[in-house]
């Protein structure tokens, strides 16, 4: 990857972001909420919406999802974690292992520092591997454009269909350098008070009154949002069948990334 030119247009968006977040004191103890920001940038087309959502400072649904999303979500991580650490340690590594660790573009469910214990040099640089855990069909793909923006290595799990791939960003230069322009353009607008109003189906999910796209709509309550008998049933098939593959293929994959040193 030619970072000399993407990390300087990436870090000019982070700042820029910041300055967003700022303006519309979208901060958290006085700091700037970077993250939720920029996924309010990569995940609306309506800027008006973005400006908007940033001065309302909250994250409203009118949904309520059923906690089985979280909750397996947690319980095929854990698994995951477990699995690795015997596969680590059988091959006599000794790695730091954190557990949602948070960064600038996101919040990931593992990453796995080399380290002695903690951290390992390797050519005196720390080697960091991602790993992010899907427990359900959806797979978003505005964060995983923010994820890519991070260098390092990231592997994707999709449990409920087997899947385990690892992910280079440098293979994806030119997408990078090209969105991370493109959102860097996109903060500006904002930020000059020239955001473009888009109309749409996020509409109905807008609460901006003002807006003249703003839908009249009665008040509803929130809406419980659950897996049906039959889709439970044959999710529950595919989650317990798929774990231990999906783990097995993921050790394999960073014992590679270790060993690749």
């Amino acid at each position: 990857m030619e970072k000399s030119v993407y990390e300087d247009s990436y870090n000019e968006l982070l700042a820029k972001v910041n300055e967003l977040a700022e303006k519309y004191n979208y901060t958290v103890s006085g700091r700037p909420r970077t993250v939720s920001a920029l996924k309010l940038l990569t995940s609306n087309v309506c800027e008006e919406k973005i400006q908007y959502d940033m001065k309302l400072k909250d994250d409203y649904s009118e949904d309520i999802f059923d906690s089985i999303y979280a909750e397996r979500s947690s319980f095929a991580t854990n698994f995951i974690i477990d699995a690795l650490k015997s596969a680590l340690y059988k091959e006599g590594y000794m790695v730091g292992i954190i557990t949602e660790q948070k960064s600038d573009v996101g919040r990931y469910d593992v990453v796995i520092e080399k380290g002695n214990p903690c951290v390992v040099y390797s050519n005196h640089k720390v080697k960091k591997i991602r790993i992010e855990v899907k427990a359900s069909f959806g797979l978003p793909f505005e964060q995983l454009q923010r994820y890519l923006f991070d260098p390092s290595p990231l592997i994707l799990v999709r449990v409920l269909t087997g899947q385990v791939i690892l992910l280079d960003p440098s293979s994806f230069y030119k997408f990078l350098d090209f969105s991370t322009q493109t959102l860097l353009e996109k903060a500006n607008r904002i930020l000059d008070g020239k955001g473009y109003l888009v109309r749409g189906p996020h509409c109905l999910e807008c609460r901006n009154s003002e807006c003249p796209f703003y839908p009249a709509k009665e008040k509803t309550s929130h809406r419980l949002v659950k897996i049906k008998d039959d889709d439970l049933e044959w999710e529950m098939d595919l989650f317990f069948n798929n774990l231990p593959k999906v783990s097995s293929r993921l050790s394999e994959l960073v014992l590679g990334e270790l060993r690749s040193d």
